[in-house]
């Protein structure tokens, strides 16, 4: 389970993680894959997106690895790119996002 706490501008403030003692017994998933996903979570991304098919945080990736995926590593440097503020309305970050994950992918293809 996740725990954020956000100040009035978006900013993450404090977070915490609480994995369940049984955990394995109970989802057939080790502590450190759950911890790994937790804690790339807590950088402000939302649990369990179903929305991509390959992501860490999709919540049903058969891959529970302990790595990003390609996409997950380009949402997570484009939420912290410096020109995407805190409590930016999505109007405006996401003609923002477009041009950064253009560069991202035009980086990655190079």
């Amino acid at each position: 389970m996740l725990s954020d706490w956000f100040l009035g501008d978006g900013t993450i403030r404090q977070t915490e993680i609480y994995v369940s003692s049984n955990l394995e017994e109970k989802t057939n998933v080790t502590f450190e894959e759950c911890a790994f996903e937790e804690m790339s979570q807590i950088l402000g991304i939302w649990n369990d997106a179903d929305v991509v098919k390959h992501s860490k945080w999709r919540n049903r990736i058969a891959d529970k690895s302990k790595r990003l995926t390609w996409h997950d590593a380009i949402i997570l440097r484009t939420l912290y790119d410096f020109r995407i503020k805190p409590g930016m309305h999505k109007d405006q970050a996401l003609p923002i996002a477009k041009v950064i994950i253009k560069e991202l992918l035009d980086e990655l293809n190079s």
